[in-house]
């Protein structure tokens, strides 16, 4: 991966990390249900492309939007900002 496109990657990821923790913050569950499509769309693709890392990143950020609607946001964690950075290599 080009040093371009693993930056790209990880604005990317940080900006829908970062866009879920604000519609956790104002649980905001139509923006929620928004981006656990999102996140499920994009560990599809990832499994296709068999990066493990990636899909564990998503999956962690599609079970955190899941939990956050069903009023159990306690029960997943958000990945931190290193840990996306450093998975992306």
């Amino acid at each position: 991966m080009s040093i371009q496109t693993r930056n790209q990657l990880i604005d990317l990821l940080l900006s829908l990390r970062q866009r879920l923790l604000d519609a956790r913050e104002k649980n905001d569950k139509t923006q929620l249900s928004y981006l656990k499509i999102t996140f499920g769309t994009l560990v599809e693709a990832a499994y296709t492309v068999e990066d493990k890392a990636l899909v564990a990143i998503l999956v962690d950020l599609e079970d955190a939007a899941r939990d956050s609607i069903t009023g159990v946001d306690w029960k997943s964690s958000i990945p931190s900002i290193e840990v996306i950075e450093k998975s992306c290599v």
